[in-house]
């Protein structure tokens, strides 16, 4: 009986299909897969490098924070204000 529906429904093309789903699973297919480049490799080096290298200077800070408590900080305007163009803070005032 069962053979006889099997052979009316055609199950035979779902056998065929998970054979071959089998067969996939047991071999290593070699086109994929991704290769990263020398290049990309130093920049993820550079990049670690980077992380290792603290955001503030704290020996920087601690110099600026004794010349302001002794009074003697005294900060180059000029350099200020071209830094802060630069970074975009300040625009050029066209009407001066």
């Amino acid at each position: 009986m069962i053979e006889k529906i099997r052979g009316i429904y055609e199950v035979q093309p779902v056998d065929k299909v998970r054979q071959q789903k089998a067969e996939a699973k047991g071999r290593k297919d070699d086109a994929d897969g991704v290769e990263v480049s020398p290049f990309a490799k130093e920049l993820a080096a550079a990049a670690a490098e980077m992380k290792k290298i603290p955001d503030v200077r704290q020996e920087k800070v601690e110099q600026i924070k004794k010349e302001i408590e002794g009074g003697t900080y005294s900060p180059d305007l000029r350099e200020v204000a071209r830094r802060l163009f630069l970074a975009g803070i300040l625009r050029e005032d066209k009407e001066s």
